[in-house]
């Protein structure tokens, strides 16, 4: 699956269960790395970068993402919607216990 397609579908899976979905885009000025896509719900917040099946994370979006998780945020690689489905069970899971 391309980028462009996944993007497409991963959109239609978190409006379909109520994520508050804000598109980032790289402009001048923007933090280097920055990930494709902050979204929300039930008070979580999660950076996700989507990359097609060949795609691979830049040094600039690996320090991002670095930079993220070592200040306790939430982000996620996702190259399917399987990834996402998989990391936000380990979320709610670890949220219970």
């Amino acid at each position: 699956m391309t980028e462009k397609e996944l993007i497409k579908e991963i959109k239609k899976y978190w409006k379909q269960n109520g994520w508050y979905v804000i598109r980032n885009q790289q402009n001048i000025g923007s933090h280097k790395g920055l990930a494709d896509f902050t979204i929300l719900k039930d008070g979580i917040v999660i950076f996700v970068e989507v990359k097609g099946e060949k795609g691979r994370q830049s040094p600039a979006q690996k320090l991002f993402q670095m930079d993220i998780e070592g200040n306790g945020g939430k982000y996620c690689l996702c190259k399917s919607v399987d990834d996402f489905e998989h990391y936000i069970k380990i979320i709610y899971t670890d949220m219970m216990s």
